[in-house]
């Protein structure tokens, strides 16, 4: 399973989630709302890094939406 963990209002989320879609590629979708009070305590749970976008395939996590698409 593909994982693909975005923020509202990310730009940065929003080119990996393109990068997705434009090569038809299946991903579960995880929204943080980044404007709560508790955002980074859900991005703990949920990356290392605890930014988005993050990309978890099996075991890896890339963080960095250069990286994502490059993976894409």
């Amino acid at each position: 399973m593909i994982e693909l963990i975005v923020g509202t209002n990310s730009t940065w989320s929003l080119r990996a989630w393109i990068c997705a879609q434009l090569v038809d590629v299946s991903v579960e979708v995880i929204v943080i709302n980044l404007e709560r009070n508790d955002a980074k305590l859900q991005l703990s749970k949920l990356t290392p890094s605890e930014k988005v976008p993050c990309l978890k395939v099996d075991n890896v996590s890339i963080h960095d939406s250069l990286s994502i698409a490059e993976y894409f």
